[in-house]
Formats: structure tokens, sequence, C-alpha cells
């Protein structure tokens, strides 16, 4: 996605968003840790505390609910 310089609330702040379906768990993390990620979702339970250790990311914990 790109950002519209047209949008009537003004243009966004971020030139563009990449969606990259990553599969695996470990590789998503690797990603991530390696700075090729800015965002994951569905972080494996047993890697949050190792990920919240690190200093140069946050954690950000939501409940997802299956409806």
């Amino acid at each position: 996605m790109e950002k519209n310089p047209d949008y009537y609330k003004g243009a966004p702040k971020v030139d563009k968003v990449i969606f990259r379906p990553i599969v695996e768990d470990q590789t998503r993390l690797a990603e991530l840790e390696g700075g090729k990620l800015d965002l994951i979702v569905n972080v494996p339970p047993d890697d949050l505390a190792c990920l919240r250790k690190d200093g140069k990311l946050s954690v950000n914990h939501k409940v997802s609910v299956e409806r």
C-alpha cells in the first residue's frame, strides 16, 4: 500500500506499508530481531519474555477474540 497524498485528512506520515506473510514462527522472529520487519503478529508465547527484554523492541499485547 502506498500513501495517498490527496487524503482528505492530509497526507499520511508513512510512505508505504508492505505486508509479507511469513508462516514460520522462528523466521518471523529472526526477521524482526534482525531489523528487516517493523511489526509481527502471532508471536509464540514462549518467545514473549525474550522479546520484552530486548531494548530495541516494544511488545504490545492485545487479546483477540474469535467469533
